[in-house]
């Protein structure tokens, strides 16, 4: 057997043995063979298979779960279990989209959340999008950055991944075009190795308007992910990124397993692999890792 399905059911959802039935017959259509492994009862579960057509599995597989939300994974089993962590901030990690928080403040949530929404669909380049956002927040006092990292509320899962990876020795990044006022309290409180992201300008405790150096933008993000790589001597096909937006796509591409996380469309549509119902967690079954492994 040199690959696996990994279908994952999110909180309050069964996989029954009905459903695992399904699977079964329809791989065994395409299969010579097949063995199941259980990752966590009724929530998690390995199906080993021999060569065949990837895409073609999923298809097969994805048509006989279109009525539930179930999430799945096909690929080989050889350097499942990655050892470098890269990960969007906002919208992932954590619930909320930062910069929409801020301009709160300000009155102009639902206009800089307008920008944000387009620029995590693509239809805006990223830089622009940030700088006009960004310039939209000058004379907001700084204070008002603590006042949401007091509120963060972090996605399911996303404890548990950091620190499951993190106990098994790999490396974690948080790789972000938000905020350092915010990447910072976010990789302590979940135990990053690194935060990367972009720093806002203050002057006598006021945001200027203005983003200190280098963008963190999609292709930077690329950059990010071959940098920690060629640093701690991880090859591509062992890094897993995960990511919402369309500025994480060249980032989801460049590792092993890019994942799009309850993402946009367009992240979607070009990303091999995806949760759109489980918890960050999910990763860690993607990974072979079983329930009782996980450390919370």
């Amino acid at each position: 057997m040199k690959n696996v399905l990994t279908v994952v059911a999110p909180f309050g959802w069964q996989i029954r043995d009905t459903t695992l039935k399904k699977i079964t017959n329809c791989l065994l259509e395409v299969c010579t063979e097949i063995d199941i492994s259980c990752l966590s009862k009724s929530e998690a579960y390995d199906v080993f298979f021999p060569d065949q057509d990837f895409s073609m599995v999923e298809d097969l597989v994805r048509r006989q779960l279109e009525d539930q939300p179930i999430d799945i994974a096909v690929q080989p089993i050889e350097n499942r279990k990655k050892m470098l962590l890269l990960s969007d901030m906002d919208s992932t990690i954590i619930t909320t989209e930062t910069i929409d928080e801020l301009s709160s403040y300000l009155g102009l949530k639902e206009e800089v959340s307008k920008i944000t929404e387009k620029a995590m669909n693509g239809e805006i380049l990223f830089e622009d999008a940030l700088r006009s956002r960004v310039l939209m927040l000058k004379g907001l006092n700084e204070d008002a950055a603590n006042m949401i990292i007091s509120r963060i509320k972090f996605s399911k899962g996303a404890a548990t991944l950091v620190r499951t990876m993190r106990g098994f020795g790999a490396y974690t990044a948080l790789v972000s075009g938000g905020f350092r006022q915010f990447t910072k309290s976010v990789k302590n409180t979940l135990g990053f190795d690194y935060e990367i992201g972009n720093q806002l300008e203050i002057e006598n405790g006021k945001f200027t308007g203005e983003v200190i150096g280098k963008i963190i933008s999609s292709d930077i993000k690329a950059e990010i992910l071959v940098a920690l790589s060629v640093q701690e001597g991880v090859a591509s096909e062992k890094i897993l990124a995960v990511g919402d937006g369309a500025n994480d796509l060249a980032m989801l591409k460049a590792a092993g397993m890019g994942v799009a996380y309850h993402a946009k469309p367009l992240v979607i549509e070009n990303t091999r692999f995806r949760l759109d119902y489980v918890g960050l967690d999910g990763l860690l079954f993607f990974q072979g890792i079983q329930r009782a492994d996980f450390v919370h």
